[in-house]
């Protein structure tokens, strides 16, 4: 009893087959794949000669159609009633051959780009379910390939228990990039093959630029690690180290200080870092309270990521946006990652960011080439709710100056232009203007300076006060996520 699916990805060129049944090594006997050409297999009594033979007639220019016809009609007639054959070309043209002798509920199902073919089934549902499900998922071939062995299981899948499980893809590499296999298991070789691939999709691409360019090579993962390990050991870290992180979230929130002034706040993130082995820069590129802290892996970096620390107070209310928590989270990040860069051949840096409230210290930082090495930045900011991706808001500044003319507002009330008049009547429009907007769209903001009294001159007229504003300034911001 077998049940097997070709698959070609019309984007990437790529051929694919997953195959399951309950005799072992399946994969091994019946899986055929060729670069650039398609795939064929050879199933129910197989005759594992016949998948190859179907291949070179592929590479000959024949259809999947006419291949077909070429090696049923040149096989032994006493014996080619008993196989099942499924051919793919590399047009994504499917033709499959069941002969009389069949075992069980046995038939295919052919589709653009996909052919599906078993045996010994519960029920034919589940042909339909086994292409339908690769063909309209996402994700890469390997992934697709599995969703729908997965989907034919949950249609009923073989009639008896499965034993063996088998997965390839070739990708004009001129071998196979991915090639797993189950050989034989008690109970579910379909989730020992996901287990499988699993540890191995995330370096196929690493090993296919080994094979080619074997130095400098990128980083494979070896020993491997799949995803389960790798976040197993980036959480031990922070537990380890979630008491020096609480320290200086603490330390930071006691001690605030104004954004270009975060003297104590970045010696101390720093700190923390250097105390793990991260090198620090500091100053870092010129700006005296940023810095960088870097930790390479021991083996070739494929990849760099980097976490961001802000740590910058507002004036006269302390912490009050948080960025003590963006430093002890960055740097609990960075260190988790540490613990696994050298698994990943991953680079961690962290980059202290100062003057965020108000000082654009991002800003100067990107202009001078600070995130440039980083493949991904990254940081998280606390909010009253849980939100695993934030909408980004985009802000603009205006410094507005309105000009009028001083006079005495009791004197000579007619000889003033009060500019605060164009301020407020400003304001005014704006505040209207919020009502008319979606939520959300658009948030205004302003801070209004103070207007200072000052002492006529004696070159000054009578009457040529203050009382009625001359020269009022405004600063506005402007947010918006639309």
């Amino acid at each position: 009893m077998t049940l097997s699916l070709i698959l070609r990805d019309p984007d990437t060129g790529e051929f694919g087959s997953v195959i399951a049944s309950s005799s072992p090594a399946v994969a091994a006997r019946c899986l055929n794949l060729a670069d650039g050409v398609g795939g064929a297999n050879s199933q129910n009594v197989t005759d594992p000669r016949l998948g190859p033979l179907l291949l070179e007639t592929l590479r000959g220019g024949a259809t999947a159609q006419q291949a077909l016809a070429a090696v049923v009609g040149a096989a032994d007639p006493a014996t080619i009633g008993y196989r099942q054959l499924l051919v793919l070309d590399s047009a994504g043209r499917a033709a499959a051959h069941a002969g009389d002798h069949a075992l069980g509920v046995f038939g295919a199902v052919t589709r653009e780009n996909a052919v599906a073919g078993g045996n010994m089934l519960a029920n034919l549902d589940v042909l339909d379910a086994l292409a339908d499900a690769a063909l309209a998922g996402t994700g890469r071939i390997e992934e697709r390939l599995l969703r729908g062995l997965r989907a034919a299981v949950d249609a009923g899948g073989e009639a008896g228990p499965v034993h063996s499980a088998g997965l390839a893809v070739v990708a004009n590499a001129g071998w196979r990039v991915t090639d797993l296999r189950v050989d034989w298991a008690d109970s579910d070789p379909v989730a020992a093959l996901a287990e499988l691939l699993d540890v191995w999709l995330p370096q196929r691409d690493a090993y296919i630029d080994r094979g080619v360019n074997p130095w400098p090579r990128p980083r494979t993962g070896c020993p491997a690690m799949s995803k389960k390990d790798v976040k197993g050991r980036a959480g031990a870290r922070i537990a380890e180290v979630s008491g020096e992180l609480i320290s200086l979230s603490n330390q930071l929130h006691a001690d605030p200080e104004p954004g270009w002034q975060e003297h104590r706040s970045s010696a101390a993130v720093a700190a923390v870092l250097a105390t793990h082995g991260f090198e620090i820069e500091q100053p870092y590129l010129g700006v005296e309270t940023a810095f960088r802290a870097v930790w390479a892996p021991a083996g070739a970096v494929g990849f760099t990521v980097g976490f961001l620390a802000e740590y910058d107070a507002l004036p006269g209310l302390g912490h009050a946006c948080g960025h003590n928590l963006i430093s002890a989270m960055s740097v609990g990040a960075a260190l988790a990652v540490a613990a696994v860069a050298d698994s990943l051949g991953v680079a961690v840096e962290v980059i202290g960011t100062p003057a965020e409230e108000g000082g654009g210290g991002k800003v100067v930082l990107l202009n001078r080439g600070a995130f440039q090495n980083l493949d991904l930045a990254l940081m998280a900011h606390p909010a009253p709710v849980d939100v695993a991706e934030a909408r980004p808001f985009a802000v603009t500044h205006w410094h507005v100056q309105y000009d009028g003319q001083a006079a005495h507002a009791a004197a000579y009330p007619e000889r003033g232009v009060n500019a605060n008049d164009a301020f407020l009547v400003a304001q005014l429009a704006i505040a209207l203007l919020r009502q008319q907007l979606p939520a959300g769209c658009v948030y205004t903001a302003y801070r209004r300076a103070a207007v200072k009294r000052r002492t006529r001159s004696r070159s000054e007229p009578r009457g040529a006060g203050t009382c009625v504003p001359k020269r009022p300034h405004s600063f506005w911001s402007l947010s918006s996520v639309c």
